[in-house]
């Protein structure tokens, strides 16, 4: 099938989730080798097409959110160190240039978001409260 530069879905066998066809990069999004190890573990034991939802939680301390879920239509999916990402359009300039980790602390395991876009730069978490 050919990629385009948006989302390409298909119907997948279990009704109204989609597969994703990856797409290029929509954005400049660095994933270090431990958030990539983590986010493989991750992926690996969730239903098949699940990819990596990147965004801001807009309000009065926006901050950014990653969840895991199936890519549905209308969604741009892309692949950046072989792992599915979605940033929707309206989070994109916040997580450009970003730098997604991996961190454990005291035990805690968590994904962390820094980059110059982002509003509490050098301290974006997603996944810890």
């Amino acid at each position: 099938m050919p990629r385009s530069a948006h989302e390409s879905a298909k119907p997948s066998p279990t009704g109204s989730r989609k597969e994703y066809i990856p797409s290029p990069p929509s954005i400049r999004l660095t994933v270090t080798p431990r958030a990539k190890d983590a986010l493989i573990e991750v992926l690996r034991v969730r239903p098949r097409g699940c990819v990596v939802h990147l965004t801001m939680v807009p309000g009065k301390n926006p901050h950014p959110n990653l969840t895991f879920a199936p890519a549905i239509r209308g969604e741009e999916v892309f692949e950046q160190d072989g792992l599915p990402f979605v940033v929707d359009r309206e989070s994109r300039p916040q997580f450009a240039d970003a730098v997604l980790d991996h961190v454990v602390e005291d035990g805690f395991a968590s994904f962390e978001v820094d980059g110059p876009n982002l509003p509490h730069r050098g301290g974006g978490t997603a996944g810890k409260k």
